[in-house]
């Protein structure tokens, strides 16, 4: 028997990624859940405030998978014990290496991690990578590929080119690089472009937080070129129909350690711009992306408020003039066809939907002599 243990009700990256889990081990693995979601905003105060969870003895002969992007040990040594984690800085924090010990097996998603991980002390023999599956809607993004936006009319022809991201607003995601690179794109160019943001505050408690942050970055315009920031909360539906308004996805995120937003622009079928760099390089490469660098840099006091285990750490600062670079090659390269589109989401589909992690992790349980019994029933 698999417990899978974690966040899974809210909408925030790692709760979607459970619940992509839970869906390969509901078809064909079998597991039951044991969800842990964290009050917003998730800061480590939260996370010390959760109750410890009393495992034992709960099944036999089972495998426990504790899906945490905190250090905290199983609850039962007697079961197998496997860590579902990941971290987005060019280390592992110490807290991170001292509670690996504890588990049998440490579960990352790309070779980013592995590396990171590993160069930080935690024993390669206890690593694996075990992709990240695709989210339970991909069919939804697949199939609003060539869908015109209700907001470009008949046409998305008479509309200027158009950059969407995504994103929970903090400091790793770069929204102040993504600001600062739109107005010197947009002031250097000939051509008139839009960036709509759908932008989730880092505190809900605090949604005034991304209003303070851009007053007087968003107000201008420069040859019809502007800028939209929608932070209400948005129905799935009106997620996917601003993926299919795209015409390419913008993050210049400082590190990641798989990069959600990335592959649901990319099932739609949008190029992204991205970091070449941290654990998106798993998926992403100069033929579906536009890609920009930068220089490994200590995280700076904001970001450790936001989340204090980046106290030490160090990431990529992205090169704003790259960043601004990789806008206008995604602008010369023009608005992606529908048949480009088609061939950049099946490429993600069919690498990371749920019979390729299933497979995968399948892989992973019999190479560590893991005698898995699948059983039916979830929850």
């Amino acid at each position: 028997m698999v417990v899978w243990i974690g966040p899974l009700s809210s909408d925030m990256g790692y709760a979607e990624e459970g619940r992509a889990f839970v869906d390969v081990f509901d078809n064909g693995l079998g597991c039951r859940t044991l969800a842990i979601d964290v009050a917003v905003p998730e800061r480590a105060d939260q996370i010390f405030a959760l109750p410890r969870l009393d495992l034992h003895g709960a099944e036999t002969d089972s495998l426990h998978i504790y899906h945490r992007y905190w250090p905290a040990e199983p609850s039962d040594p007697s079961a197998v014990n496997v860590w579902r984690t990941m971290f987005e800085t060019a280390g592992s924090p110490l807290e991170f290496v001292e509670c690996a010990q504890l588990y049998d097996y440490i579960w990352v998603p790309s070779a980013f991690n592995y590396d990171t991980f590993r160069l930080s002390g935690v024993p390669a023999g206890k690593l694996r990578i075990v992709h990240s599956p695709n989210p339970t809607w991909s069919s939804e993004l697949i199939g609003s590929i060539g869908r015109v936006a209700a907001d470009d009319g008949p046409s998305s022809d008479s509309r200027p080119f158009r950059f969407v991201s995504v994103m929970r607003w903090q400091r790793r995601k770069g929204w102040d690089i993504l600001l600062d690179a739109f107005k010197e794109a947009a002031e250097n160019s000939q051509e008139s472009f839009e960036l709509v943001v759908r932008a989730t505050p880092f505190d809900v408690r605090d949604p005034e937080q991304i209003v303070r942050d851009t007053h007087g970055r968003t107000t201008w315009q420069h040859n019809n070129s502007h800028i939209r920031i929608i932070t209400r909360r948005m129905p799935r539906t009106e997620l996917i129909d601003l993926y299919a308004s795209g015409d390419c996805f913008v993050l210049p995120s400082r590190g990641e350690g798989w990069g959600r937003p990335y592959v649901e622009a990319m099932l739609a079928g949008l190029p992204v711009i991205c970091p070449d760099w941290s654990g998106c390089t798993e998926f992403i490469s100069r033929q579906n992306s536009f890609l920009y660098s930068g220089n490994l840099s200590p995280v700076g006091r904001e970001a450790e408020a936001e989340w204090s285990y980046y106290h030490e750490q160090s990431w990529l600062e992205p090169d704003v003039n790259d960043v601004v670079r990789a806008m206008s090659d995604a602008i010369r390269a023009g608005r992606p066809s529908v048949e480009k589109k088609s061939q950049v989401s099946r490429d993600i589909a069919r690498r990371f939907g749920r019979a390729a992690i299933a497979a995968q992790v399948r892989e992973v349980l019999a190479s560590d002599g893991i005698d898995y019994l699948g059983s039916s029933g979830l929850r």
